[in-house]
């Protein structure tokens, strides 16, 4: 798929737009909910991938963001995957696990700045540092005045997600829940379960029972998911299978990460589905090498809400490949979206690059991405 050009100034809006035909396209201002009453002004929510400053990096927690704070202007709320524990916590889960994660919590004060709000923990590093870590990291967030969803001290807690309210009326729940593992649950114990602190477990079963009970009080549905193989372009069917089936139970929106790059879009239902919107900022040299380059990119997923519809999704990619951006992610060029959208994007879908975004036009909007 070959994407027309209709070209501006604009050179920083680098991004995707999904529209179905059954809705109206919106170029209204985004309303900040904090301003506004309008039960018609637009809500804007942003999601962004894996996060965590350290590991290999010694720079200031600031610089990471400067080349992607465009993206984070005028949005009513900004969600991040939280891929690290927050603690001072020492001891590691287990000397077995390779990669174990952990941040000061003046980054938390980063995310603050850069308008970020919400908290995905619902992955295999927030409790890197046991139960200990995981507690330590629930209290800065909250501390930082920050909200959370995926984790908790119980399993009650890790499942319960969370519900914001935008313009005194349109109300979104948020889910998260990371993809279960054997050696996840028996070595590390990383699921809560009863009363045992951890992450929320992905199972159909939690997801029909979940996305039920948050529907009766929320307009929208957002579920996040950490699933995926590191480094691996190929959605494997046990991936597609649990994505489509949190769209069957009810949920509105599926933004998948843990893969740490991009992989394809999917309209499902009429309901987006992005099976993995790569890195945020993420300060490890990662294991690019073993994938194409065209995949060293992350993206944020811009949601337009108005009159508790979504009526856009816009996608802005970013490179993410510490060792070419010397851990200052910044906004593809022009031809690397073609390059990446012909890949991300299927042939039967129109695309239009217009001021440097790309807008996609469903004829059919239960039109499906894969087989």
């Amino acid at each position: 798929m070959k994407l027309k050009y209709l070209k501006n100034k604009y050179l920083l809006t680098f991004s995707v737009i999904f529209i179905a035909a059954i809705l109206a396209v919106s170029y209204l201002n985004i309303a900040n909910h904090q301003n506004t009453n309008s039960i018609n002004s637009e809500v804007s929510i942003l999601f962004l991938g894996d996060f965590m400053i350290g590991h290999n990096y010694n720079g200031t927690a600031s610089k990471p963001f400067q080349n992607l704070k465009p993206m984070f202007e005028n949005k009513n709320e900004i969600i991040v995957n939280l891929e690290t524990s927050v603690t001072d916590e020492k001891t590691a889960i287990s000397s077995d696990k390779l990669y174990n994660y952990k941040i000061n919590k003046s980054v938390l004060g980063e995310l603050i700045r850069n308008n970020i709000t919400i908290l995905n923990l619902a992955n295999n590093h927030v409790l890197d540092f046991g139960v200990e870590g995981l507690n330590d990291t629930i209290f800065n967030i909250q501390n930082y005045n920050l909200s959370y969803f995926g984790a908790g001290h119980n399993e009650t807690q890790a499942r319960l997600g969370l519900i914001k309210c935008y313009n005194n009326s349109t109300k979104i729940g948020y889910l998260g829940y990371y993809e279960y593992s054997t050696t996840y649950d028996y070595n590390y114990h990383f699921y809560a379960k009863n009363n045992i602190s951890g992450v929320a477990e992905l199972s159909k079963k939690n997801l029909k029972s979940d996305i039920s009970r948050i529907k009766k009080d929320a307009d929208l549905v957002f579920v996040s998911l950490h699933i995926g193989n590191n480094y691996d372009v190929i959605i494997s069917s046990k991936h597609q299978d649990f994505a489509r089936y949190a769209i069957d139970v009810g949920a509105d929106a599926v933004i998948c990460h843990s893969a740490h790059i991009v992989l394809p879009i999917e309209i499902y239902k009429g309901k987006p589905i992005c099976y993995s919107i790569g890195n945020f900022i993420f300060t490890t040299l990662g294991r690019f090498r073993f994938v194409d380059e065209l995949y060293h990119v992350g993206m944020g997923a811009d949601f337009t809400i108005k009159n508790n519809e979504i009526t856009s999704l816009k996608l802005t990619p970013f490179k993410t490949n510490n060792l070419i951006t010397d851990f200052q992610p910044y906004f593809l060029n022009e031809s690397e979206i073609d390059l990446l959208f012909d890949v991300m994007l299927h042939p039967s879908i129109n695309a239009i690059l217009v001021n440097s975004s790309v807008i996609l036009d469903f004829q059919d909007a239960n039109k499906k991405l894969f087989n």
